[in-house]
């Protein structure tokens, strides 16, 4: 899954094989909150981690991210927060590299899909 990847390189860059392990939507009163649980291998050591991390939504659109937890020997840093917080809201910084209206497409983040909500 793309969001898996995305979350475990922007927060633990060194790791390896991604996996999306959960993930849960809640309706707020004024807003959506999606938690997703990422698994993934330290490049290093090779042991298994988790990083949670949870996105609220508003009607206007991304509220915040937060890392609500992260077993890795080596916490994710506050840079890798900021670079969730970009590819939720596409504020990534642009590239220079030119390419094709499709392949900038396919790199855009999309929409989450808010099926099984709760509340």
């Amino acid at each position: 899954m793309r969001a898996a990847a995305s979350i475990q390189a922007a927060t633990h860059p060194t790791g390896e094989n991604p996996r999306l392990t959960g993930y849960e939507v809640t309706r707020l009163s004024d807003r959506l909150a999606v938690r997703i649980s990422v698994g993934w291998q330290g490049g290093f050591t090779g042991s298994t981690y988790t990083t949670i991390v949870l996105w609220e939504f508003s009607e206007r659109g991304h509220v915040s991210t937060t890392i609500v937890s992260d077993d890795s020997v080596i916490p994710a840093s506050e840079a890798g927060v900021q670079r969730l917080d970009g590819w939720t809201t596409g504020s990534r910084r642009r590239s220079t590299h030119r390419s094709t209206p499709t392949q900038a497409a396919e790199r855009r983040p999309h929409a989450p899909r808010y099926r099984g909500c709760v509340g």
